[in-house]
């Protein structure tokens, strides 16, 4: 810009004062690195998506482990005769219903939405 005001010599100054050509690359350069940065928000969302999916395998895994471990803490109680004060004990040990969350997850969501 400094150029093409008036710190060269009248004959060599290629983009005159309103700077169209300034403007063409200024706004070219804005256009690629949105792109860029769509495209890399594009990849973490992916791996996001990738690492929330394995967290959800790792948390059911860890469920059906817990359920089974209260499951057979009950029965050992019972063949030791041990009295189980806990009343929780018994829904705990309950396979959960994981498909019956999701539903009733996402009928929450879309009430809430509305």
């Amino acid at each position: 810009m400094a150029f093409n005001v008036g710190l060269a010599p009248t004959h060599w100054t290629f983009d005159p004062y309103p700077f169209p050509l300034l403007a063409v690359v200024l706004g070219l350069e804005a256009v690629l690195l949105t792109s860029f940065v769509l495209i890399r928000q594009n990849a973490i969302d992916r791996t996001s998506e990738r690492r929330n999916h394995l967290d959800l395998q790792i948390n059911l895994l860890a469920e059906e482990e817990a359920t089974k471990i209260l499951k057979m803490l009950g029965e050992i109680a019972v063949h030791l005769k041990l009295p189980v004060h806990d009343p929780d004990n018994k829904d705990l040990s309950q396979h959960t219903q994981v498909e019956s969350i999701a539903r009733d997850l996402r009928a929450r969501e879309k009430k809430e939405a509305e």
